[in-house]
């Protein structure tokens, strides 16, 4: 079996660091190639692994490995170990990063549809969500010096803040083609379902592999979503949803967030899923 790890050492509160790793792969006999996440080198040699290339660490670095891999030759293993873990929890990965490697031999596998930004200068993938609005200025920043409960309980606090000042945006946003109408505070295009300081916003919602599910928060469910931010039930999120395959935004001079990434007001761009998934393994159960 081929094995790559993609390892961000500084993930979360430092806990694995690259000799804990190795010595873990040393037990179970695996003898992988092993490339820091932060090595700009890695970069080339992560498009080129085959086999199954296990990526170690929080959202972003996750994201990366299903960026950059073939998908074609190499399959996706996560061993969640930052603050968020959105996009493990999305998929069902939960558990000890040691316990899910050991459970190798007993994974089943899931289709991870990649998302498409598309605009004049270039293609851009996402896993995880793009955003603009009150939400996506602060949704990543959540104290990267803090445990993964104060991580989490400081994004939600500045969340509530921004909201709390939020005025209606000036984009404009199809919908399959239909404008969305009315002022909107917020709006998340989401690929999976938890975003920032595991804020569950589509937790409950349907889709299927082709349809991305866009969020978005009128003037008139703020103080509803205020509320729901001091306590996020998975199933209560006040923001309107609807599952779609195409979403095209005019941004006009908002922010837009890509994945983790808050970038400079971008010019129009078109959103929707590309048709060839990475498949990410699942653990069947931990031992």
């Amino acid at each position: 079996m081929q094995i790559t790890i993609f390892h961000n050492a500084t993930a979360g509160e430092e806990e694995w660091p690259a000799e804990r790793v190795l010595a873990l792969c040393e037990e179970l006999e695996l003898e992988p190639v092993y490339l820091p996440a932060k090595d700009p080198e890695s970069r080339e040699a992560l498009q080129q692994a085959s086999g199954i290339v296990v990526a170690i660490g929080g959202d972003g670095t996750i994201a990366r490995a299903a960026r950059s891999i073939d998908r074609e030759k190499a399959s996706l293993m996560i061993l969640p170990t930052g603050g968020a873990n959105n996009i493990a929890r999305s998929l069902g990965v939960y558990g000890h990063a040691a316990k899910i490697l050991r459970g190798l031999s007993a994974f089943g596998t899931q289709p991870l549809y990649l998302g498409k930004l598309t605009a004049r200068s270039g293609v851009r993938a996402f896993v995880e969500a793009v955003g603009l609005g009150a939400i996506a200025a602060l949704a990543s920043r959540s104290g990267d010096h803090l445990d993964r409960q104060k991580k989490r309980e400081t994004g939600r606090s500045h969340v509530i803040a921004s909201l709390s000042e939020a005025l209606p945006m000036r984009s404009t946003i199809k919908l399959d083609g239909a404008r969305l109408e009315g002022p909107i505070l917020a709006f998340e295009a989401m690929n999976i379902a938890l975003i920032g300081p595991n804020l569950p916003l589509v937790l409950r919602a349907e889709r299927s592999p082709d349809q991305i599910i866009a969020a978005w928060l009128p003037p008139d469910r703020c103080d509803a979503m205020l509320a729901w931010l001091e306590d996020p039930h998975p199933g209560r999120c006040p923001m309107q949803t609807a599952a779609v395959r195409r979403i095209e935004v005019d941004p006009a001079d908002h922010p837009v967030r890509v994945d983790d990434k808050l970038m400079e007001p971008l010019e129009p761009f078109r959103l929707r899923l590309r048709k060839q998934p990475v498949a990410v393994h699942i653990p069947k159960a931990l031992p």
